[in-house]
């Protein structure tokens, strides 16, 4: 799985992974390149790749993730004065991710493989509804599907996934301090999203919990063998 970077180095990163899939994509996934959806260009760089590898009978390995690099990507664009490469909010990047994220599901070719990176529970909702509906086709075709998140981050959503039979990766970054820290910034960025769902759930079971207190506790008190016992019902 060969890792997204900025735009600057990434059209580089793209041109050798493409040569590389071409060589060793024969019947199976070797190599697999990783598109941001952060992105404006991915939706259509990911078509192309589809078709490429219709084209020439290759394998399609692919990691779709929703990206980083948003602050210095729009950071680059400004001081170049020129468009920036990156969705403005991250509602269109969502948009961007499960509309790939459908398209590959739909359009991969025999003996490919699809890692759906994200944390993500509507991303993650849709693509198993897509997989069940297809898991016939996939097996016929030898297409494997399969999900990754970060390790400490959404390890219930991870461990669910494999409960319930999907081939899961758990990431775990690793390396020098100088080298980490920046990563770790870009991905403590991206988990202030997912520490919002988690709120926002959160408070959605407290409400729950609240009305049931309010409105359906029914309290008792029974006295059996010397002991005053309390039951909630």
């Amino acid at each position: 799985m060969i890792d997204a970077e900025q735009t600057f180095i990434q059209y580089g990163i793209d041109s050798i992974t493409r040569q590389l899939q071409r060589l060793y994509n024969k019947n199976r996934v070797m190599i697999m390149n990783t598109y941001q959806s952060t992105l404006k260009r991915t939706k259509r760089n990911v078509c192309l790749d589809v078709l490429g590898c219709e084209m020439f009978g290759l394998s399609f390995g692919v990691k779709l993730v929703r990206g980083a690099y948003v602050t210095e990507e729009n950071k680059l664009a400004l001081n170049q004065e020129v468009e920036s490469p990156v969705y403005p909010n991250k509602a269109l990047v969502d948009k961007s991710y499960n509309e790939t994220m459908a398209f590959v599901l739909e359009k991969m070719p025999p003996n490919s493989h699809f890692n759906i990176a994200s944390h993500n529970d509507t991303s993650i909702e849709i693509a198993e509804q897509a997989i069940s509906k297809r898991k016939k086709e996939f097996e016929e075709k030898n297409i494997k599907i399969s999900f990754a998140q970060l390790k400490g981050l959404s390890d219930k959503m991870t461990f669910g996934l494999a409960q319930r039979g999907h081939y899961t990766f758990k990431y775990l970054p690793y390396g020098p301090t100088n080298h980490l820290v920046p990563y770790l910034f870009r991905r403590a960025e991206e988990a202030s999203y997912i520490w919002v769902e988690g709120q926002k759930k959160l408070d959605d079971i407290r409400h729950e919990l609240f009305g049931v207190r309010k409105f359906h506790y029914k309290v008792g008190i029974v006295i059996a063998g010397g002991l005053i016992l309390l039951v909630i019902i």
